[in-house]
């Protein structure tokens, strides 16, 4: 990495919400990419570490009337929909639980301010000289697909800077550039070294040591299926009281994968 950020080197994606501009009357392409995310979480560390995004994303419009939360009820794939509640209403990472302080916190992008939004976390990092990107949607009024978003910092009367935001529209280029940040998850040690630091509430063993496995070819078929599934079980024993009473998350879980069909 170029620069570093506080507490190490890593650097952080920004979902954008202010690219969420109710441009999505299709909702089946805001599923597209909603599900592209999600599979890149839960096979990337860095991804499903440094993706971040607001609590007040969930209010962002995604259709004329139809905000992120309603659209997310309102989809038939129960699964995305339990993965995408929980990534932002429980497991995050969220923006608000680390924003960096800024004394003159008002920032616009063409004349929209983005202060408490993904973008302008980033503005802010990237003003402080640490590394770092947004995600946007892309359609709308205001084009944000495009590398380089500059943000205005201060109010219109009184500009102290403008600041030019790393940015990025497609999922691959997500991807990509995550795998660049973090080696991909290419053998059975590092399947389990990975599962270990993203779910804590499992005991992971050391079936990785097993003679017979590690005579196996590695496959990113396997080792996607398996994050997928440990992130289930993971959630779930979240989702549990103390006492080992199924909440409301955890029942969801129960509801969803292992009751019906």
């Amino acid at each position: 990495m170029s620069r570093g950020s506080p507490g190490g080197a890593e650097v952080r994606w920004y979902l954008n919400d202010a690219s969420l501009q109710a441009q999505f009357s299709d909702r089946t392409e805001f599923e597209r990419v909603l599900r592209g995310l999600l599979a890149a979480r839960v096979r990337i560390p860095a991804i499903w570490q440094n993706l971040r995004s607001t609590r007040s994303l969930q209010e962002a419009m995604v259709a004329p009337e139809i905000n992120v939360r309603r659209a997310l009820f309102e989809l038939r794939d129960k699964d995305l929909r339990a993965a995408t509640f929980s990534w932002l209403d429980k497991t995050g990472p969220c923006v608000d639980d680390d924003r960096l302080d800024e004394a003159d916190d008002y920032f616009e992008y063409q004349d929209v301010e983005v202060t408490t939004t993904g973008l302008g976390e980033a503005a802010r990092r990237t003003k402080a000289g640490v590394e770092c990107a947004t995600y946007s949607f892309v359609g709308g009024r205001i084009n944000f697909a495009v590398s380089l978003l500059r943000v205005d910092h201060g109010l219109r009367e009184e500009r102290y800077g403008r600041y030019s935001v790393s940015n990025l529209w497609e999922t691959d280029a997500l991807v990509n550039q995550a795998l660049a940040a973090e080696g991909l998850i290419g053998s059975w040690p590092a399947l389990i070294e990975a599962a270990r630091r993203r779910f804590p509430n499992l005991e992971i063993g050391e079936l990785h040591a097993n003679s017979a496995l590690a005579r196996e070819p590695f496959e990113a078929s396997l080792r996607d299926r398996s994050l997928e599934l440990m992130k289930v079980l993971n959630d779930y024993v979240a989702g549990r009281s103390e006492a080992g009473v199924d909440g409301p998350v955890a029942r969801e879980i129960v509801e969803t994968y292992f009751t019906g069909e």
